[in-house]
């Protein structure tokens, strides 16, 4: 029976001292300012994993990026559109943004976002 990697118990909404029980941090989330405005997060290079912080200190956003290795919610990192839909079906919505990357938004039943490489199509990012 496989087990399931720490980083996938990770929720929205969940408290940064449940983040780090769950990732065996005792370190502060780094901070950054974007026009006054602060971020929090962990940043996990080496799994290509990221944990973001609103000002309660709760979850509002997780990132997946390469050399991330395991599926999240049936998805990994360099799947094609194609494994994406036989996964998780239709997107409910696209992200608006023109820029060459597709996004697709699932809002049901929770948050699920993949975005693909323009050169490949290959899902390059996943958000929850």
């Amino acid at each position: 029976m496989s087990r399931e990697h720490p980083t996938l118990r990770i929720r929205r909404g969940d408290s940064l001292q449940s983040v780090q029980k769950i990732l065996g941090l005792t370190v502060s989330p780094e901070i950054e300012s974007d026009d006054g405005e602060e971020m929090r997060f962990y940043h996990l290079a080496d799994l290509g994993f990221w944990v973001f912080f609103d000002d309660s200190a709760q979850v509002y956003s997780i990132r997946i990026d390469p050399p991330y290795l395991y599926a999240v919610e049936g998805v990994r990192i360099g799947d094609t559109k194609d494994k994406v839909l036989s996964v998780r079906g239709k997107p409910h919505r696209y992200f608006p943004v023109q820029d060459g990357t597709d996004r697709w938004l699932y809002d049901r039943p929770s948050f699920f976002r993949v975005d693909f490489n323009p050169d490949t199509d290959c899902v390059e990012n996943i958000f929850r």
